[in-house]
């Protein structure tokens, strides 16, 4: 059975709903009605008109709301089944290869212009809780004349966000299906952004940690490693995701009127900026990496160098000793004091080695 976004019984559905909650007792209804969709739904459909908020809608309507020109319709699904992908071909009616790249993971964006709609792939942050752990999902979505179709696995940011909007601003999802794709792929480069500033800082962090001299580890060799993992990671979906940021801002399509392509530069501006930065944080981070192994390999050094002084410091003590401990007559072997003799000679010999070394600088 397909997992449709649930109405409430007492709520009617359509316009008749948007226009109850433009008061106060719908301000309050919409909450509740918000708080509904904080949970993952499988299939979310919504739907608007000119001067209302979105309200969600059900399968059995969507036919004749994608019929219907005064209304912008939003699909999403989220982690959907095999029957649920049936939607795509049997009331969407996409081409079979826009479908097959959809539910397959293509891991590469891209951008077909199908003439009566739009099929891209993008991606957006998943999880980014944990340094080194950075992942990023794929989102599939389809602009036509009055709708929008999304298509993702569960987690996706910035999707529940752009949900709640529409479902409680007036007029902002009625202002037409590519104001409202704007909105989402805004919303990811947003996603993009924040995780780029938090890069920033820990980089810096680093930066300033390795050139204080401060204690190198193993720790601080897998924290420039994890962070290496992660901008490399982005600059694998960033880069390429350019190109359909770029393409859809000159609008060069149908699907997106002249009047909302500039917003889409706006968004292009923002990926371009990311995708800069992370070319900095890639040549920082190996930087970084490098600094790091100076100073490990310059301490290594220094520690060989202190150790080398001391056993020569030590040699010619050695030398005295082993040659007083050979079972021979030697001189000072009968004199009284010739025990305290030698070790006079030892510390003697020790002491101006140390000096002669600190006289050339070599301590």
């Amino acid at each position: 059975m397909l997992r449709i976004a649930p109405l409430s019984a007492s709520t009617p559905a359509g316009p008749e709903r948007a226009a109850k909650e433009t008061g106060r007792e719908g301000e309050s209804e919409r909450g509740r009605e918000s708080d509904r969709y904080t949970a993952p739904v499988a299939l979310t459909i919504l739907a608007a008109k000119v001067g209302t908020v979105a309200w969600p809608e059900t399968l059995a309507r969507l036919p004749e709301l994608l019929a219907s020109p005064e209304h912008v319709v939003w699909v999403d699904f989220s982690d959907a089944s095999a029957e649920e992908n049936e939607i795509l071909t049997k009331t969407f009616k996409f081409h079979h290869l826009a479908v097959e790249d959809c539910v397959s993971e293509l891991n590469h964006p891209k951008l077909d212009d199908y003439t009566d709609y739009i099929y891209l792939v993008v991606h957006g942050i998943a999880k980014a809780d944990k340094r080194g752990e950075v992942r990023t999902t794929e989102l599939d979505a389809f602009l036509g004349r009055n709708f929008v179709v999304t298509y993702h696995a569960a987690g996706l940011g910035g999707i529940d966000e752009v949900q709640k909007r529409m479902l409680s601003v007036p007029g902002v999802m009625a202002r037409g299906a590519d104001w409202l794709l704007h909105a989402l792929m805004d919303r990811l480069a947003d996603t993009f952004l924040d995780i780029i500033e938090k890069l920033d800082e820990e980089i810096d962090s680093l930066e300033r940690t390795l050139f204080r001299g401060g204690p190198t580890s193993q720790r601080m060799l897998a924290e420039i490693f994890a962070l290496k993992k992660d901008v490399l990671h982005l600059k694998r979906v960033v880069h390429p995701a350019r190109d359909v940021y770029g393409r859809i801002a000159r609008g060069d399509y149908a699907a997106v009127r002249k009047e909302v392509a500039p917003h889409f530069r706006d968004v292009y501006d923002h990926i371009v900026r990311v995708a800069e930065m992370l070319e900095s944080f890639r040549d920082v981070v190996g930087s970084a990496l490098e600094t790091y192994l100076s100073v490990v390999a310059q301490r290594t050094n220094d520690i060989v160098k202190v150790l080398t002084i001391f056993s020569v410091a030590t040699m010619l003590s050695s030398l005295l000793a082993g040659i007083y401990g050979m079972n021979l007559k030697l001189p000072l072997a009968d004199h009284p004091h010739g025990f305290w003799i030698l070790v006079g000679a030892m510390v003697t010999m020790t002491g101006a080695l140390v000096a002669l070394f600190r006289w050339r600088k070599w301590l």
